[in-house]
């Protein structure tokens, strides 16, 4: 789920994240939530993970880290070392290639048009 940096979407992904904790609880969804370089996106989710009990999830901060995230996904064999992954970023162009990296080993992406690279 990536985000844009004005924050319009937050509201929607804060419920959405509270929706799915349960399935993410049961082990039947993994979220990839991508707060680019927006700090205050990184906040709300980690805000909203603590809220819903998904306390326990990695972290990416850097372009090698999402390649290799992505690297491991490509195996069919391969999950997730944790049911939540949050990738953020100091610097504008891995926020935005982020989106299109993991678009590869993404069952479902929600985001709007803009936020394709």
């Amino acid at each position: 789920i990536p985000v844009g940096g004005a924050g319009a979407q937050r509201a929607f992904i804060v419920k959405l994240v509270r929706a799915l904790a349960p399935l993410v609880e049961q082990g039947d969804l993994q979220l990839f939530l991508n707060a680019g370089d927006h700090k205050h996106m990184e906040k709300a989710f980690i805000k909203v993970l603590k809220e819903s009990g998904l306390t326990d999830y990695d972290v990416v901060t850097t372009t090698e880290g999402v390649n290799e995230f992505r690297d491991n996904l490509l195996d069919p064999d391969a999950e997730p070392n944790k049911a939540v992954t949050l990738f953020t970023f100091d610097d504008y162009f891995p926020a935005v290639a982020t989106t299109d990296i993991l678009s590869r080993v993404s069952d479902v992406l929600a985001c709007k048009p803009s936020e394709l690279a």
